[in-house]
């Protein structure tokens, strides 16, 4: 991706950066001494975070952008996101601190604006804005941080999210814009990509077979973990490769047992 850009940050050096993967991100390296001192509620106007000039709207017009904290200076995690004066606050709770320049739709000839933020808790999502000459438009919020997305140019994402059954583990999720609005793309089944370490049965478990008879995972069986559709059906893979299927209620309450999963996997990561 091509960009003519201006670095701009009265009193502020900016860090850009440009990637392969279809984005570059503008944010504080350093910035006045006479700013960081002074005391919380001084000053009036909101704290330049970041800044570049930038052609969104294929106007071939370049667009002042700022990233900003408001005024007076607080703990608060409002952010300001600034087009040539028409301003936006963006939700959060542990901002990150820059925001980036993405292609979503390559033959458009625009680009948008992603600022991600690190969630209370580790769970960290991205805010994507568009501009077209007037108006700053919200196109959806995404789980994970852009940096870390595949974006294809064509309208279609893939992020990295985290799963809402059984325990923390992450897979692979796709949006695609829809009349400017990020649409989710479901599938009946996402693939765990982390953690895939094996765990060890607990206790005797019956699994169901798509292909075949229900089959019991014995005690002390060393199995893997494969992935669930996030709603109720997890898979489980054996060492020799044989795959079946259990059911949970809730978050991980194994369906027909009374029992939580931690009662029958050894290993499961519970980190919050």
């Amino acid at each position: 991706m091509t960009h003519s850009t201006r670095n701009s940050v009265l009193g502020f050096v900016i860090g850009v950066v440009i990637s392969t993967a279809g984005w570059m991100f503008f944010g504080v390296t350093s910035f006045e001494k006479e700013t960081t001192e002074l005391p919380l509620g001084i000053v009036d106007q909101p704290v330049v975070i970041g800044s570049a000039q930038v052609d969104l709207n294929a106007d071939r017009i370049a667009d002042f952008i700022t990233y900003s904290k408001p005024a007076p200076i607080s703990s608060s995690s409002l952010m300001i996101l600034s087009i040539n004066g028409t301003s936006v606050n963006v939700p959060g709770y542990n901002p990150v601190g820059f925001f980036g320049i993405v292609d979503l739709f390559t033959p458009d000839n625009t680009y948008e604006i992603a600022v991600s933020d690190m969630g209370p808790s580790g769970d960290p999502t991205t805010v994507f804005y568009a501009y077209d000459g007037t108006t700053i438009k919200t196109l959806g919020t995404v789980e994970g941080l852009y940096q870390q997305m595949v974006i294809d140019g064509k309208g279609t994402l893939i992020t990295t999210v985290r799963a809402h059954i059984l325990d923390t583990w992450f897979y692979r999720d796709t949006y695609k814009l829809d009349q400017d609005k990020f649409v989710h793309v479901p599938k009946d089944f996402y693939e765990r990509i982390e953690p895939t370490y094996p765990v060890t049965m607990l206790k005797d478990l019956t699994l169901t077979s798509g292909t075949s008879a229900p089959f019991i995972l014995k005690k002390g069986e060393v199995v893997s973990l494969i992935g669930c559709d996030d709603i109720h059906l997890c898979g489980v893979e054996t060492e020799k490769g044989t795959i079946g299927f259990f059911f949970v209620e809730e978050f991980n309450q194994i369906r027909g047992t009374g029992e939580s999963a931690d009662a029958y996997f050894d290993g499961l990561s519970n980190a919050d």
